[in-house]
């Protein structure tokens, strides 16, 4: 048994196929630090000049830094919407969809499609924060039995407040036991909360060795840089944990990698990749320079979307900030008439960069640090050790 990595050629290698299954893509529902403007506008001079000059006249009039991490974001679509995205693109692979929707910790998108006509049988998925030795990770715990769905979220959400070892481990066996579900180690190799490489990597490790027989895959995300995924794709060799597809959709671009199979529901693909099968494609738009592909995101966020499907059309809408007296606003509540010249001025950065003529040289620059090709068009990724963890 084995999973494969297609990295090339994803339309012929569709052809084999039935399904085609989008795994770990957001709504309106998730809420999204603003870290991570942060991480990514400290490599332009104008959208750091923008974001730094805004914190001084914030502590200017308020007295006060501003504190980033009470501020958060909401991705730019509504559930049927998100769903119609991913959807439509598997359809041009000529597969039927099959889409797994993961907002942070809230099953409240999936639970609202499964009860529109023709969503019923959507399957109720979420990305669950696991706090674990001075970071945390992300898991995709998917398909949950829609009977139970609102019990487990109680139980995870209670976990993450209180993240107790023996917990972690009895909520991720007793989620095992369940036929038709999948427990996913999102973007393992990701530091997200910048705890140092080594520290990380060790952190991985120690949970995979202390859970991993109940984990039933490692997750190849869209979202990441190839070098990271080239990580991944190690972690599944050495540990023998199967890969899959995660292409994490914040914006209007639909996952840039999805799994093929030829089962005819979720509960059936999630036992194929039980048993260690999993087919895996790269699309076309993951070849595309990782840092072009943030600043669609970016500028997909700070859009106004007249259709948006909660009626959130504004970007300022979907941006949000608790003050010191714990009360929460939207930018455009607190900014009524028009933001701060700061904020245009990132907003306008973020839209000049996306300009051909700027997307272009983003190509040029950076894109050779992204490139894919350097395995087979074909890589097989051998689940033996799994099995035999499982068996342990």
């Amino acid at each position: 048994m084995q999973a494969n990595l297609h990295l090339h050629h994803a339309k012929s290698v569709a052809k084999r196929f039935r399904t085609g299954i989008s795994l770990h893509s957001h709504t309106c529902y998730s809420k999204e630090t603003l870290g991570f403007v942060y991480r990514y506008a400290k490599d332009s001079g104008l959208l750091n000049w923008a974001i730094r000059r805004g914190e001084r006249q914030f502590e200017a009039r308020k007295g006060r830094k501003l504190d980033f991490a009470k501020a958060w974001w909401t991705p730019p679509v509504a559930p049927r919407d998100a769903w119609e995205l991913e959807a439509s693109q598997i359809r041009e692979y000529g597969l039927d969809p099959i889409v797994s929707i993961t907002d942070h910790d809230t099953i409240t998108a999936n639970l609202s499609l499964t009860e529109m006509p023709g969503f019923e049988d959507t399957a109720i998925s979420l990305e669950w924060t696991v706090p674990y030795r001075g970071t945390f990770f992300h898991l995709g715990i998917h398909n949950l039995p829609k009977d139970r769905a609102a019990a487990w979220m109680q139980d995870l959400a209670a976990c993450t407040a209180n993240p107790l070892e023996s917990t972690i481990g009895a909520l991720l066996a007793e989620l095992a036991s369940l036929p038709g579900t999948l427990n996913i180690f999102n973007h393992p190799c990701w530091d997200e909360k910048n705890i140092g490489g080594s520290t990380h990597q060790n952190a991985v490790l120690d949970f995979i060795a202390a859970y991993g027989k109940w984990l039933h895959a490692v997750e190849l995300n869209g979202l990441r840089p190839w070098k990271e995924n080239r990580d991944v794709l190690a972690l599944s060799r050495e540990t023998g944990i199967p890969l899959i597809s995660g292409g994490d959709r914040h914006g209007m671009e639909p996952n840039t990698v999805l799994n093929f199979t030829n089962a005819k529901s979720f509960s059936e693909f999630a036992a194929e990749v039980r048993d260690g099968h999993s087919e895996v494609a790269l699309l076309p738009t993951y070849g595309h320079a990782f840092r072009l592909r943030i600043l669609r995101d970016l500028q997909d966020i700070l859009s106004d979307r007249p259709s948006h499907g909660m009626g959130w059309t504004r970007w300022e809408q979907r941006v949000f900030w608790e003050n010191h007296l714990g009360e929460v606003q939207s930018l455009a509540q607190i900014f009524p008439e028009k933001t701060p010249i700061p904020v245009q001025v990132f907003v306008s950065a973020v839209a000049a960069l996306r300009k051909p003529v700027f997307s272009g040289l983003v190509n040029h620059l950076w894109g050779q640090d992204d490139q894919v090709g350097l395995e087979p068009a074909s890589v097989a990724m051998p689940v033996a050790a799994a099995e035999a963890a499982r068996a342990a």
